[in-house]
């Protein structure tokens, strides 16, 4: 729960808004090479992560993944903006207790499913993952290399 949590705060990071680096280097830019960036993590086993990229002009498709990558890089060499991190964990912390109080029974559904079909017996795994705030108070105190590792990884 712990990476997949730091997975979600890291995609709102790179492509959240205006000044997000993937929307810097892909949409706001003179020629847009997209309209939008998506970060989607599929929680089914394996655990996926998915870029979608909308409205990607023909020309650019064959590069698009070489310019994604180079981003990355770019990421590695420079690290990350502890201070825009912290900004986007509050929010995506925020966003998490909003739904929870706008939709409670989806949100416990959603874990109780979740239970079922990839839990322990025992329950504890279910203990584990209804503890979200936990993982954003823990991954509030990363440090840029770590989560340089986790975008290396």
């Amino acid at each position: 729960m712990e990476t997949t949590t730091a997975l979600e705060i890291l995609g709102e990071y790179l492509s959240d808004s205006a000044v997000s680096i993937l929307s810097q280097t892909f949409i706001e830019i003179e020629d847009p090479i997209t309209t939008s960036i998506r970060f989607h993590i599929s929680y089914r086993l394996p655990c996926t992560l998915q870029i979608g990229f909308d409205s990607v002009p023909v020309e650019h498709l064959d590069t698009l993944e070489e310019k994604l990558f180079a981003v990355f890089k770019e990421i590695v060499k420079d690290g990350i903006d502890m201070k825009r991190m912290a900004t986007v964990i509050e929010v995506e912390r925020n966003r998490n207790l909003l739904s929870v109080e706008k939709s409670p029974s989806h949100t416990l559904s959603t874990k109780l499913i979740y239970e079922a079909l990839y839990g322990t017996l025992d329950g504890e795994s279910l203990q584990t993952n209804l503890k979200d705030l936990l993982y954003y108070d823990i991954v509030s105190k990363w440090t840029s290399d770590e989560w340089v590792a986790l975008l290396k990884r």
